[in-house]
């Protein structure tokens, strides 16, 4: 065999290993599950796939089921809303979507229950359960516990698709019709509601503000008393001050005439005498006569300077 004959057969194998690579190579996108289905046998595998590349034999294939969150709706985009009555029999019209997530395990179990079709399984399922668990309950509450509604109506449909291998993770209400008539009183109260409410905020503000004069007056009566005790301790100390003052002044004075009295030998009388002249001496205008008086005692007198 010449080289030409040999790269030729090499090519044609590798021809062939490309071939069967494309035949039976499978893939799986992210987010999705795979199950193995022979179409000879029309049998599938137990074992769950994930997201890759495979391979297999060539009559086996993927069966895709998703991996995360899908949403159903029942809308006036997708399904249509779902009509029933309230408890009390009123139209009730619902908006509602929610979110399943399929049992990996249980996916092969979900074949045998439902092939690939197992979507419409579900949106029949939860149409009942919307529509039984809708009926359950009155119009006022579709007002005041919409939400309880909802954790009610999840908690069921929950139950069910557990019984179809998956679970509902979340509930959402789109939308709530009732008759235009009840609407219209429920308006009506909730608007008098508001109202009493509005008023109990008023007076609850009335209440506050009358609180805050009344520790503003204690406030003011405080201070007043606070400055009025500050201004009689304030008079106190300045006249015991004042008193502390003319004490010590008598007795310096005492001290400075009795070291008069003991320095010069000086009686009583004599001392007065020397004070009374020493005074005299400190006024203004002062004149001295002689030989005048009793004894001819000489005398100081203050003689002003218009005189």
């Amino acid at each position: 065999m010449d080289a030409y004959g040999f790269f030729f057969i090499l090519l044609i194998l590798f021809c062939c290993l490309i071939f069967y690579f494309l035949l039976c190579s499978r893939f799986i996108e992210p987010l999705n599950y795979g199950l193995i289905y022979n179409r000879l046998t029309k049998k599938i595998s137990n074992k769950i796939y994930e997201n890759g590349i495979y391979m297999l034999n060539p009559f086996d294939i993927f069966l895709i089921y998703p991996a995360n969150l899908v949403t159903i709706e029942f809308s006036d985009k997708i399904n249509s809303p779902l009509n029933t009555r309230t408890a009390e029999g009123l139209s009730l019209t619902l908006s509602v979507s929610f979110q399943y997530k399929l049992i990996k395990d249980k996916i092969p179990k979900l074949y045998n229950l439902a092939n690939v079709n197992f979507n419409s399984v579900f949106e029949r399922i939860s149409r009942d359960v919307i529509l039984k668990v809708g009926g359950m309950f009155n119009a006022n509450d579709y007002w005041k516990n919409r939400n309880k509604i909802a954790e009610k109506m999840q908690h069921e449909l929950n139950k069910e698709l557990n019984k179809a291998y998956a679970t509902c993770e979340n509930l959402q209400f789109l939308n709530i019709e009732l008759p235009e008539s009840f609407e219209n009183s429920i308006v009506v109260t909730q608007v008098e509601v508001q109202k009493i409410n509005m008023r109990k905020f008023e007076q609850a503000a009335e209440l506050i503000r009358q609180n805050i004069s009344v520790l503003i007056s204690e406030a003011e009566q405080k201070i007043k008393i606070t400055n009025s005790t500050g201004i009689a301790e304030a008079y106190k100390i300045r006249k015991n001050a004042e008193s502390q003052i003319v004490n010590n002044t008598i007795k310096v004075e005492r001290e400075v005439v009795n070291k008069i009295k003991n320095d010069l030998k000086m009686d009583n009388k004599e001392v007065l005498q020397y004070l009374y002249l020493n005074r005299v001496d400190q006024q203004k205008n002062k004149k001295l006569i002689v030989g005048f008086g009793e004894n001819n005692n000489n005398l100081i007198l203050n003689v002003n300077d218009n005189k």
